[in-house]
């Protein structure tokens, strides 16, 4: 099993509009979906809400606007979802792989 990205605080603003790098592959694996940075030699495995995130990240979003499209799908609540995703998206922040708009 691939590794999961770990989850480390975003330093950016709530309203700073990301997506994620275009140079970035994507495939299928297992019901997982598997993220690989080819330059950097770096593959995870993304599980379900971080699957959706990382797909909604073809287009700019903001962590506000992700947790507000996230607790209208999901049985989460605002902060539990601004926490966790705000985490996933410092962990793809650290390794490089969102640019900012």
């Amino acid at each position: 099993m691939l590794p999961m990205i770990e989850h480390v605080s975003l330093p950016l603003s709530s309203d700073v509009p990301l997506r994620r790098r275009a140079d970035l592959h994507t495939q299928e694996l297992d019901g997982d979906l598997v993220m690989a940075d080819l330059a950097a030699g770096n593959y995870f495995g993304l599980g379900d809400v971080a699957r959706v995130v990382w797909e909604r990240l073809a287009e700019p979003a903001s962590l506000d606007t992700l947790v507000t499209e996230l607790t209208a799908r999901y049985d989460v609540d605002a902060e539990t979802c601004r926490r966790e995703v705000g985490d996933f998206l410092g962990s793809l922040h650290q390794h490089g792989l969102l640019v900012t708009d």
